[in-house]
């Protein structure tokens, strides 16, 4: 499954949003925005 959404850099962090989800996370690199989104879907998943 995919979500639309988008990630930018906010100062010194990255935020990624998933508008229709409602979700936010950010996280020090982009690498690691993409890792907490994932884990954020996951976790909503469990």
């Amino acid at each position: 499954m995919r979500f639309s959404g988008k990630i930018y850099k906010d100062g010194k962090c990255w935020l990624a949003e998933i508008l229709i989800l409602d979700l936010m996370t950010q996280g020090s690199t982009k690498k690691e925005a993409y890792e907490m989104v994932a884990d954020m879907l996951e976790s909503l998943v469990n």
